[in-house]
């Protein structure tokens, strides 16, 4: 369906509300929170001196224990996931379905390690969760297709065969000849990428509906992200 000009201004004024509204909220709520656990993750020589500020005069000394903790408990964590020779199980219902579980398996566990970088994917992500008490990870699926454009002569069964695949699109066709062949443009969409995507995103780039607990309680959500002007 597609929008009138008035529609079309009603939802841009709801959408930037929206995005108004969470950037309000990240900007008083959430940024001095992250940006305090930031600070004693990395140990900051600035966040000590402003939390004791005679005793840093005297010393520079910080404290490292978050970090060490997290870091310790990273490995154990990333062990019981990754350390395996089987990330997922997939089992079938009924006995002729152990073939197609089996490669379904070899299939995730592709996409996961190989197309997604998994294990490293995993280990930023587990490691804002305890250090920020917030990691994020976006999952989608990619899927893009090429146009190739093609011109032939065909004869009339060969032109209806290529009009019925949905896969095809006829550009132009020309006048039969003394043969009853004609001359075909036409195009062949082909998929070149069409796999899942596992995106870290940082804490700091994410924005949602102020008040929301949930995913599904929030009703906005939106990725900061720096793109490119023909993006």
């Amino acid at each position: 369906m597609k929008l009138g000009k008035r529609q079309r201004e009603r939802v841009r004024s709801i959408v930037l509300r929206d995005i108004e509204r969470a950037n309000d909220y990240y900007e008083q709520k959430v940024e001095p929170v992250l940006r305090e656990r930031y600070d004693v993750y990395e140990a900051s020589k600035d966040y000590y001196e402003k939390k004791f500020p005679k005793l840093s005069k005297q010393t520079d000394l910080v404290s490292y224990d978050m970090w060490s903790t997290v870091q310790w408990a990273i490995p154990p964590i990333m062990s019981a996931f990754f350390g395996g020779d089987e990330i997922v199980n997939i089992v079938g219902r009924e006995a002729e379905d152990a073939k197609s579980g089996e490669q379904m398996k070899k299939l995730i566990q592709y996409q996961i390690l190989k197309q997604n970088t998994g294990f490293v994917t995993f280990k930023h992500w587990c490691e804002d969760a305890m250090a920020l008490e917030l990691g994020v990870l976006k999952c989608y699926w990619k899927r893009e297709t090429e146009t190739e454009e093609h011109e032939e002569v065909l004869p009339p069964y060969r032109l209806e065969e290529m009009m019925a695949d949905q896969e095809i699109q006829i550009v132009n066709v020309s006048e039969p000849d003394t043969f009853g062949d004609v001359l075909v443009k036409y195009s062949i969409s082909r998929v070149v990428e069409n796999r899942p995507v596992l995106e870290m995103v940082r804490p700091v780039d994410i924005r949602w509906s102020p008040g929301a607990r949930t995913l599904h309680d929030a009703n906005f959500v939106a990725q900061r992200k720096v793109v490119t002007a023909d993006h």
